[in-house]
């Protein structure tokens, strides 16, 4: 169990780390610039800024705690706390997504199912190992 949960919380900041680097090119992907006004460059500031905030704090959050995982594993609190900050981020996601879906042509469709389910699915292999912390269960990664 105790390499179960270090695995899953390694694969589970590789996934976030990932989600991370990739978002920081939706932009160019999606060519958001061929959609913004001139007209409101503050706005389209704005959309860029926080895109590119929101990109670089999850991967900070989601590098630290692969960090600690793999160099600091006796930093058992900092683990937890990091981890709990990202399975917050995979649940608001998954809700979110659940509530207001992402709007795709026809073609695409089928990413209104997988998104959230990728979602859902990170937030699982986060709270596997932060339950068994809190049950008591020895876990390598998360207990001294």
């Amino acid at each position: 169990m105790k390499k179960l949960a270090n695995n899953l919380l390694i694969f589970g900041s590789l996934q976030t780390v990932a989600m991370a680097i990739y978002h920081f090119m939706i932009p160019i992907q999606f060519n958001w610039s061929n959609y913004l006004l001139e007209t409101s460059p503050t706005i389209n500031w704005a959309l860029y800024s926080i895109h590119n905030y929101f990109c670089f704090n999850l991967l900070i959050v989601s590098s630290f705690l692969l960090f600690f995982l793999v160099k600091r594993k006796e930093s058992t609190q900092t683990i937890k706390t990091l981890s709990q900050i990202i399975v917050l981020f995979w649940i608001f996601s998954f809700i979110y997504q659940i509530i207001d879906p992402m709007p795709l042509p026809e073609r695409l469709s089928f990413l209104t199912i997988l998104l959230p389910g990728m979602a859902l699915i990170n937030a699982i292999v986060f709270i596997i190992p932060l339950k068994l912390s809190f049950k008591g269960k020895t876990l390598s990664v998360i207990d001294n």
